[in-house]
């Protein structure tokens, strides 16, 4: 049991990390908190429409 828990775990950790550096504008994003916002368009479309009922501009 253990043998198959640790493959899942090392399995979902390479996959984690193989889609990490398939988006560098994501890890930009971890490492700093701003993103562009075509890619936050583009992924995240609700945030911006969280900035824009936060900031209250169109």
């Amino acid at each position: 049991m253990h043998d198959v828990t640790a493959l899942a775990i090392a399995l979902v950790l390479l996959g984690h990390i193989r889609l990490a550096y398939r988006d560098p504008q994501a890890r930009k994003g971890m490492r700093t908190g701003i993103v562009d916002r075509t890619w936050a368009r583009r992924e995240h479309s609700e945030w911006l429409e969280d900035d824009r009922g936060q900031t209250g501009s169109p």
